[in-house]
């Protein structure tokens, strides 16, 4: 492109429905989600996240089919995560019945799309692949975008659910055995899973197994006063023209770490501070942003908050 104005034109193919897109000089670059705000006008924001659009499902917990076992692994996020030995489905789903699955409840939720992440330890790529579907419905076939490792990693299945107001049901099914599936996460917000976090307090596990704090990056996304689980995050001033002052009270201390990520969630600066007592009070140097609306992550051990905040 030149300097300057520029026109980007489309032609039209029948039943082609076009809602965004996306300029970037940054290569191999995917946008997630809604992408960012629209410089052409105001982005509908996503909702914010409640306790009837987002769930957390522990693999161990849901209904187990006979054909899967539940495996020890100091790794997942309760200890525990369930896995096919010796049984493949390459071309077609198994047969339908509770053996071959395992099928999670997500009770009163918000009907909706819901976008769903796994948390998966994929150790090669003859063993990376299921078939998910949402209340016996068609079922899709999750063979792409699942990361091969020897540890547990969040990935997003290509495609979107919806779910009915009230009872729902989600199954897995297997393709590729040794796949070990430890955790499920939907939601019909924009906010992703902390990359190498256990996730959220799960659903259907009666509570009792818990990662990180739910914080909704879009929930009051101008406040600059909000509590966490157990203490209280501010910001001041926000807006802010160059230095931003961030406050922390809670009993952890430690290292604390602070993102600032955009509204693709790039990471685009980051700053540690060592917290010796209850209140860390610390500024940020942010002159070197351009105007528009930022988040800010701290990360203190275990514990993620997240608050957003606008540069003038």
């Amino acid at each position: 492109m030149q300097e300057g104005i520029n026109y980007i034109d489309f032609s039209y193919e029948r039943s082609l429905v076009l809602d965004k897109i996306l300029v970037t000089n940054y290569e191999g670059f995917t946008p997630r989600y809604l992408g960012g705000a629209g410089e052409d006008c105001e982005l509908t924001p996503p909702p914010m996240a409640t306790d009837q659009n987002t769930f957390w499902l522990e693999g161990e917990c849901a209904e187990v089919g006979e054909n899967w076992s539940k495996t020890s692994d100091p790794a997942a996020s309760g200890g525990q995560a369930v896995v096919v030995s010796g049984r493949n489905a390459m071309e077609a789903p198994p047969a339908d019945v509770p053996a071959n699955l395992i099928r999670f409840t997500v009770e009163q939720a918000d009907s909706g799309s819901y976008n769903l992440f796994a948390r998966i330890k994929a150790p090669s790529g003859y063993d990376d692949s299921y078939y998910v579907r949402a209340n016996g419905g068609e079922w899709f076939k999750w063979a792409i975008d699942i990361r091969q490792g020897s540890g547990f990693v969040w990935n997003q299945i290509p495609t979107a659910f919806s779910l009915h107001k009230g009872t729902n049901t989600l199954d897995f099914a297997y393709r590729e055995d040794g796949t070990l599936l430890d955790k499920v996460y939907l939601t019909t917000t924009a906010e992703e899973p902390v990359s190498g976090s256990f996730g959220e307090t799960v659903d259907n596990c009666g509570g009792e197994i818990a990662a990180v704090t739910r914080q909704s990056a879009k929930t009051d996304e101008l406040a600059s006063t909000a509590p966490s689980a157990d203490g209280q995050v501010s910001l001041f001033p926000n807006p802010v023209s160059s230095r931003l002052t961030f406050s922390i009270e809670s009993p952890r201390v430690g290292e604390v770490r602070a993102n600032v990520t955009d509204n693709l969630g790039r990471l685009l600066q980051t700053f540690l501070f060592e917290k010796q007592d209850n209140v860390l009070q610390a500024e940020l140097d942010l002159s070197a942003l351009p105007p528009g609306m930022y988040y800010l992550r701290i990360f203190e051990k275990d514990h993620q908050t997240t608050r957003s905040f606008i540069k003038n």
